[in-house]
């Protein structure tokens, strides 16, 4: 699918099609993801910053509900996979890796504008996904609404979206229950929340 160019970036044809997933036949393919001679790594994403449910006393967000989108100019969402945005577009840096065949490994990392021209940093460390495509991953963010990076207290949930997993790429829905930055922001990830990375170290 290509998208449209929007604050994200200019146009992308990344690896998602009309039926919503990543294929063989889109960006993320046998060649992509494993060195310089594949595509450049790219990424879709929306997220939701909020409240978290019964914070201790002393503790609040900055922000009861806010959603950020990264794409071009369509985020991921968990119906549709948006348009990603390649790593060196309008600067913005995306790198991500998503290795296995079942169980799954996946981190990665997202730095640039989102679309309404705010810089978003978003990082997913020690991701692991089972088998049955639900999984945890670890989540900072910063955002300038919440003056601060916040960082996942326990592993968020993921679920991979259609099986759209695979050596290279993901598509898939997050939500963290709480993300802080001690010693007085407590703040949570909601739904609907989604990322697509495509092109990605595949082992």
């Amino acid at each position: 699918m290509t998208g449209g160019a929007g604050a994200g970036g200019e146009a992308q044809s990344g690896g998602t099609n009309a039926n919503g997933g990543t294929n063989a036949n889109g960006g993320t393919n046998a060649n992509g993801g494993t060195g310089g001679s594949g595509p450049a790594p790219q990424a879709a994403l929306s997220f939701t910053i909020g409240s978290a449910a019964s914070p201790p006393t002393g503790m609040a967000c900055p922000v009861t509900q806010k959603s950020y989108v990264f794409g071009a100019p369509k985020g991921a969402t968990p119906t549709d996979p948006g348009q990603s945005v390649a790593d060196g577009t309008n600067e913005a840096q995306v790198a991500c890796s998503v290795t296995g065949t079942g169980p799954y490994q996946f981190s990665g990392s997202i730095h640039g504008l989102s679309s309404e021209g705010a810089p978003i940093d978003i990082k997913f460390d020690a991701g692991a996904v089972a088998a049955d495509f639900t999984g945890t991953v670890n989540v900072s963010v910063y955002t300038a609404d919440v003056l601060g990076q916040l960082k996942s207290v326990t592993p968020c949930t993921l679920n991979v979206i259609g099986q759209q997993i695979k050596p290279g790429s993901l598509w898939a829905t997050f939500t963290c229950p709480q993300i802080s930055t001690p010693p007085s922001t407590l703040c949570a990830i909601l739904a609907p929340s989604a990322i697509v990375f495509e092109n990605c170290t595949d082992r």
